[in-house]
């Protein structure tokens, strides 16, 4: 298969976004890998993935080839490890489980089998399944989480996620009332806008707001809940939609308006004995259909 950049608009794209327009089945990770793999070529030969078109560049690459080299991309090199998962629902191409708060999706470092995708892998071993993960949950926060069992489904849920046609919902539990205060007094929804970027500060983990040139937008959504007297702490229980999905945006959000989730001290709020931070909804469109589905996660015990 050959594609020829002619048209004045294509020249100057990265060539994995040319590709996506293209290649609409196919990730942009996936385009990446298959780009650097040199299973797709420009003008016969290896570029990066944020390689320039050029007016008459020659993209190349063997339909057969990229179906093989995609069918033998390894998900994981995870120890299967027995643990009780929360099912919320399963099919033959699909997984979805109710996290629990404390345990990382995926191990943090080489050798270590203690995450929850040592449990799914367990619990798919007698099967023709490969787990991957769609989409990840910071250790501490619970809820809904996307694991698909095939290739061709984690490229269609990843596509959905990448083209942000998915929508999730977060029940917190923040310190004060952020519709209290003057700027939002008479808000029913607060639209939390910034550019996002890791912290620049050595050893810090933590990722702050920036100017747009250093950082990625980030978009949240906030509705009120619910509030209540936590011994001396006046607390709110709050519905959050992020509309992006930077590492620890609503985290980040909340604390910079002044109302950090508790339990979440790395950004400045009270120790509890969790980070009150709960996924409880994912709605998207099923694989193997055009049915749209909500998945949704119980809220836990402790926010009760």
């Amino acid at each position: 298969m050959k594609i020829t950049i002619e048209e004045r608009e294509d020249v100057g794209t990265r060539i994995d976004l040319f590709l996506m327009t293209r290649l609409k089945d196919i990730s942009r990770k996936n385009l990446k890998y298959l780009v650097m793999g040199g299973f797709i070529k420009v003008n016969d030969e290896v570029v990066r993935p944020n390689y320039k078109a050029k007016f008459n560049d020659v993209i190349e690459y063997s339909e057969d080839e990229v179906s093989k080299a995609l069918g033998k991309a390894k998900p994981t090199t995870m120890k299967p490890r027995k643990m009780n998962l929360d099912i919320i629902y399963e099919d033959e191409n699909t997984l979805i489980l109710n996290k629990p708060s404390g345990i990382n999706v995926h191990s943090v470092k080489r050798n270590e089998n203690n995450a929850l995708l040592n449990g799914v892998l367990d619990y798919l071993k007698d099967t023709n399944s490969r787990a991957r993960l769609v989409h990840r949950l910071d250790r501490d926060t619970s809820g809904v989480l996307l694991v698909s069992k095939s290739y061709e489904a984690h490229n269609f849920y990843s596509l959905q996620f990448e083209r942000r046609t998915t929508r999730k919902r977060y029940v917190a539990v923040v310190e004060g009332n952020p519709f209290e205060k003057d700027e939002y007094l008479n808000n029913e929804v607060i639209r939390l806008s910034t550019y996002m970027s890791k912290s620049n500060n050595p050893g810090d983990k933590r990722y702050v707001n920036t100017k747009s040139k250093r950082g990625k937008a980030a978009i949240t959504e906030v509705r009120f809940r619910d509030t209540f007297e936590f011994g001396r702490i006046k607390c709110s229980v709050l519905n959050l939609e992020p509309k992006t999905g930077r590492t620890h945006q609503l985290r980040v959000h909340l604390s910079s308006i002044g109302n950090p989730i508790l339990g979440d001290e790395l950004y400045g709020g009270r120790h509890y004995r969790r980070l009150m931070l709960h996924a409880y909804s994912l709605k998207f469109i099923l694989y193997g259909s055009d049915d749209v589905i909500e998945a949704i996660a119980d809220i836990p015990k402790d926010f009760s």
